[in-house]
Parts: structure tokens; sequence; C-alpha cells
């Protein structure tokens, strides 16, 4: 069973022109949800394997509330031992204070917490696992085991794209601390970039440069 929910019905309305999607709306077993994410997860009793998160840039309007500690621990709430969560951070919208805020605010909840990094875009990915630690936890991938459709990344590529493991992960989310609902730290990034004059190569840039550092050993000062 797949639960997908989004604010705007115009999202599944349109869904029926992209044939990218396979028409997934129409397999029986898809439940298609008009309601906020947070909304829809305080009032579902539904239990699941995999919780996958893309909601509106950080610095959007209202958006601090869906990445917001608060939030994710409403989530854990849903799932199952061992279930995963996957968590969207567009480091060419954000800067590196903020990538840190982010990530810090889901491994207080997620303490064994991955980064991906997609290789053709650079987009970051948070892999959350909720359960007893897995020392296996992004080193086996076994969706690459199933042949359903022709994938684009290669099991090996997919693997290499882990740019932080668990204890990585632990250093760079304490370089700053959660997004929460009362501090609403991500309410105000839009006009902190403007004002930096950060462009998308730039915040990518600055928030690998970053990366790399804790992936060398740097500690939070």
């Amino acid at each position: 069973q797949l639960d997908i929910v989004d604010t705007n019905p115009a999202v599944f309305a349109m869904a029926k022109h992209f044939t990218s999607n396979h028409g997934v709306l129409d397999d029986p077993r898809v439940q298609s949800i008009t309601m906020d994410g947070r909304a829809w997860l305080r009032r579902t009793n539904s239990s699941y394997d995999i919780i996958t998160l893309e909601p509106m840039p950080p610095n959007f309007a209202g958006s601090n509330a869906l990445y917001a500690q608060e939030f994710y621990e409403v989530l854990a709430t849903r799932l199952k031992e061992g279930a995963i969560v996957a968590q969207w951070l567009p480091f060419y919208l954000v800067t590196p204070e903020h990538s840190v805020y982010i990530t810090a605010a889901f491994q207080a909840v997620f303490e064994q917490t991955v980064l991906w990094v997609e290789p053709c875009d650079g987009t970051g990915i948070l892999l959350g696992r909720w359960g007893p630690y897995d020392e296996n936890f992004g080193a086996t991938w076994p969706g690459f085991s199933r042949h359903e459709r022709q994938r684009l990344l290669t099991r090996e590529a997919g693997q290499k794209a882990i740019r932080l493991n668990a204890e990585e992960c632990k250093r760079y989310a304490s370089m700053g601390f959660p997004v929460t609902d009362d501090n609403q730290s991500l309410s105000y990034g839009h006009g902190k970039i403007q004002k930096f004059s950060l462009r998308r190569m730039q915040t990518t840039a600055l928030n690998f440069e970053l990366i790399d550092k804790v992936k060398q050993g740097a500690q939070a000062p």
C-alpha cells in the first residue's frame, strides 16, 4: 500500500499528464490524500516501512514546520521497526548553516542517519533508520536486486554516493542546533541567501565544502 499526501489537489489532477509516473494513481494499492503531511501523520493509524519527504523548499513561508524536530517525532510514531525515512535536503537552496540545522533536527530523532548525494545533480537526501542500530545501513542496497525497470544508477554508483556515514552525520549535526517549531530558524533564510548574494552553484559549493571538512574529521566549534 502506498499513501501519497499533498496539500494541493492540482498535483493529483495533473498526474495523468506525466507518463513518467507510470500511472501510479490508477494502482488500487495507492491512496491519494489531499492534506498537509504533518496533519496526516497526526491523524492516521497506519504504520509505514518507508516514508519519503519532499516538502516545499525550507525557506518558503510555513515550511519550517516540515523540517522541525517535532515533525520528525510525530513521523517516528508511524514507523515500523527498521523503517527508513528519506528527507530532501536541497543544497542549492539553503546555506550550509541551514543544512546543518535541518540535519540536526532529523538526526535528533533518527540517530542512525546517513547523507546520500544524488550523483547527477548534487541534491542531498538524508536517510534515517528507525529502530536498533544496523551496521549494514547504507552499505547494502537490496533494491538493485529487483529488475522491474531499467535503473539510471548502478549499485556501485548508489553506494559511493553516501557522502557522510552515521558517525560523520553526528559530527555534522553537532555543528548547529535543530530546527524546531519554536525557533523558526528557517523562516528568514531566503533573505539571508539574498544578503550574501548566493546563487545556486555557490550554495551547493559552500555546502560541499563544509561536508568535506566533516569527512576529514572536523569537529563542531
